[in-house]
């Protein structure tokens, strides 16, 4: 029965010590290849419609309870990689603080952002005036919208390929019930944490942190 067990070993424990020392590098080679490779290298511009819900953190109906449902939307994400422009047309249907639906279109190219239509009831009298009514970003707006792009983005691979050395290894990282392998890979404007799948090799979840006005910094 220990011979047996010992061999188990001796041939279980070089398989796990392969997948476990995979470099960042082989890691995002895989995840490309798994992507399609070559054809992900063609790609040049995107298109995604979605739908999505939003939830107010920090809020409840009783202390501790379900966090408070504030809208439902829908848009429609239109991207050009290579120049980095992208254009988001939203159709948010707000429930909560006051029940009304907004349309809009976020606007991002050559470092400048702008929003054409109303994105909330605190617009002001000079933006409401135009027309249609629009207003520029401001920076912090634009650095998390810019942000935001490059991190759903499949093109955030391909430059972690072509910048081997602002990866970096780090310890598997729990999502959901799984403890899934990881790198680290700091962009010009935002560090991002990429786990994936140990089977497939395909991007599981791209983390980030953001400033929260009562947490600090947060995932």
């Amino acid at each position: 029965m220990k011979r047996t067990t010992l061999f188990t070993l001796l041939v279980t424990l070089p398989a796990l010590a392969g997948a476990a020392s995979m470099s960042p590098s082989e890691r995002v080679a895989k995840a490309i290849d798994a992507m399609g490779g070559p054809a992900l290298q063609q790609l040049r511009t995107l298109s995604v419609k979605a739908k999505t819900k939003h939830w107010e953190p920090n809020q409840s109906f009783q202390p501790g309870g379900e966090m408070r449902f504030a809208a439902d939307s829908t848009f429609t994400d239109r991207r050009d990689l290579a120049s980095g422009a992208a254009r988001i047309d939203w159709v948010k249907d707000l429930k909560y603080p006051s029940v009304r639906t907004y349309r809009y279109s976020e606007i991002v190219s050559g470092g400048v952002g702008y929003v054409s239509g109303i994105d909330s009831g605190g617009r002001t009298q000079q933006s409401l005036g135009s027309n249609p009514p629009e207003h520029t970003m401001s920076g912090a707006r634009l650095a998390a919208t810019a942000r935001e792009l490059q991190r759903t983005s499949p093109a955030l691979l391909l430059e972690m390929a072509s910048n081997p050395k602002r990866l970096q290894a780090v310890p598997d990282q729990a999502v959901g019930s799984r403890k899934l392998p990881a790198v680290r890979y700091k962009a010009a404007a935002a560090t991002f944490l990429v786990t994936f799948d140990p089977s497939s090799g395909l991007p599981e979840r791209v983390r980030t942190r953001d400033y929260d006005a009562l947490y600090g910094d947060t995932n």
